[in-house]
């Protein structure tokens, strides 16, 4: 489910949705996501987790969770998410990269962010990620590797990094 702009009355029409299919997990899954982009971190939360009752496999699920935990500062499920996600979907770079800030976050530990980095480097190949990469860029700067930054930037072909949390242009990390 892809849940764009949020007017007010998602909620709404999901618990209507759910009265008819109260185990319908995409249903659960999409009120999770309303849920977050609303604030309300802690019900997307327990929806998310409903959803993973009903689907335990649901690897982006799994890993939106992670995102949600890590929102709210709940570093070790927010791990727990990004492994199993990853043990799920070992190809998917937004995992790596989220996992890699989570260290940062956490941390402050450059060395375990950068570990995940290369481990994602092996699992996705050379395909670049927008995400992996600016998490890259990141550690390198954490670690006073400045001119491994620029060199980075300066050969990559995102003009900007972005996710639905941030978007920062090439030119503001140069």
């Amino acid at each position: 489910i892809v849940v764009g702009f949020v007017a007010g009355h998602e909620v709404k029409h999901f618990a209507l949705a759910l009265q008819k299919q109260p185990k319908n997990a995409m249903i659960l899954e999409g009120l999770g996501y309303v849920e977050r982009r609303q604030g309300r971190l802690n019900k997307a939360i327990a929806s998310l987790k409903e959803v993973l009752e009903i689907d335990p496999r649901a690897s982006q699920t799994v890993f939106n969770l992670g995102e949600t935990y890590a929102l709210v500062r709940n570093y070790e499920e927010a791990e727990r998410c990004y492994s199993r996600a990853l043990f799920l979907n070992p190809d998917y770079p937004r995992a790596y990269a989220w996992k890699s800030r989570l260290y940062l976050d956490w941390y402050g530990d450059t060395t375990k962010a950068g570990q995940v980095l290369e481990e994602a480097a092996k699992a996705v190949g050379s395909k670049e990620d927008n995400l992996v990469s600016y998490q890259s860029i990141l550690v390198e700067i954490y670690d006073s590797r400045y001119q491994d930054a620029l060199n980075r930037l300066s050969s990559s072909s995102f003009e900007a990094y972005q996710d639905q949390f941030y978007y920062v242009p090439k030119t503001q990390l140069v």
